[in-house]
């Protein structure tokens, strides 16, 4: 099999960005990280995803597609490690660009990267290949001015925010946005589905005979939004109250959400159960129950969103909804290939499926 990129970055420790940034060519890179990124190239046996020999065409079908992918995300983050004495969740912290990808964020990071896998490995079924940047700032002026019209199209993952309304409406080229829900224009959208996931959550709590339960919503955003209202949705049609004061308990990071929710645990009326928009939100509320010595599942049934690497790893392993990001990003890449230079405006969305761990019981 050849090298890709990821094992290229592993190698060398630096990031994907990085990597892509030496093989494409592009400036800005330190010559001891260049020289090291070519060596490793050399050694791993590295080929730039180019036409293979059986498929050399001069027809228009067969030539090379180059797609720019920009991962935008510009919130603080915790950076996760495991430890031998467990999951450890560091300080608050803005992750420069260049580490975003690397080994050492894997754990807080692995929902995009798997997306990035997907991309990679859809566009290589296609002659093509990637240019991986990380941005913080989507207005900033030198991302556009660095999109080339030479470019089949570009995917912008990760966050969204008033920053993509911007980008949008300045970039020239085909757009799908990955993961990230925005209103208006002619793009592309490929995403989850939000509705039918949360449901799944609700009706396997509800199965189990849990009826009072609480919810811990994410960052605010359009995505967090529809879970909100799926969650409210489906309490409703199953007939499951909903515990005061527990309707959309606020995440911003872990450390903080963890004592937001044990403030609220350790008042009379507390729900059996709990649904949250993220792992990390269900993180949080493991370390708030241990810090009220409740146990999950005796004590509370739990249930994340999204099934990251991290869902496996908590004790009790964590029942999740599993977010088809490989998937997604293979569709996003399908999408960004055959889309016009205004595309359809349409918004593709890929099913959810339970993963049943160990984190919900009856009451």
């Amino acid at each position: 099999m050849l090298a890709t990129l990821e094992d290229v970055a592993k190698h060398t420790g630096y990031s994907i960005a990085t990597v892509s940034r030496v093989v494409n060519g592009v400036d800005g890179v330190r010559s001891d990280v260049r020289n090291t990124v070519i060596q490793a190239v050399r050694e791993l046996g590295y080929v730039a995803r180019r036409v293979r020999a059986s498929q050399v065409s001069t027809s228009q079908e067969n030539k090379e597609r180059l797609v720019e992918v920009i991962l935008h995300r510009h919130s603080a983050q915790e950076q996760l490690q495991t430890k031998p004495q467990g999951l450890a969740v560091g300080p608050l912290s803005d992750v420069p660009v260049d580490d975003y990808l690397s080994r050492s964020w894997e754990l807080s990071n692995d929902f995009y990267r798997s997306i990035l896998d997907g991309i990679l490995d859809e566009l290589y079924q296609h002659n093509g290949k990637a240019i991986v940047q990380v941005v913080k700032n989507l207005t900033d002026p030198a991302v556009i001015s660095s999109l080339k019209n030479h470019l089949t199209g570009v995917l912008v993952v990760g966050e969204g925010g008033p920053d993509v309304s911007e980008f949008l409406v300045a970039c020239q080229i085909p757009v799908t946005l990955v993961d990230i829900l925005h209103s208006g224009g002619g793009h592309e959208v490929v995403t989850t589905d939000n509705l039918t996931g949360i449901g799944q959550a609700v009706e396997h709590l509800a199965s189990l005979g849990h009826r009072r339960l609480g919810y811990i919503t994410g960052n605010p955003n359009a995505t967090t939004d529809e879970r909100a209202i799926a969650f409210t949705y489906h309490c409703g049609r199953l007939k499951v109250e909903i515990a005061p004061e527990w309707h959309a308990v606020k995440y911003d990071s872990i450390a903080s959400t963890t004592d937001r929710i044990a403030a609220l645990l350790v008042k009379p009326g507390r729900p059996s159960a709990l649904v949250c928009c993220n792992d990390w939100g269900a993180l949080s509320a493991y370390h708030a129950a241990a810090s009220c010595h409740l146990s999950v599942p005796r004590d509370l049934s739990v249930v994340g969103f999204d099934d990251g690497l991290v869902a496996a790893t908590l004790v009790p392993p964590l029942t999740t909804i599993r977010v088809a990001t490989n998937d997604i990003g293979r569709m996003a890449v399908r999408l960004v290939l055959t889309q016009t230079r205004r595309g359809r405006g349409s918004i593709t969305r890929l099913p959810t499926q339970l993963i049943l761990r160990n984190s919900t019981m009856a009451p």
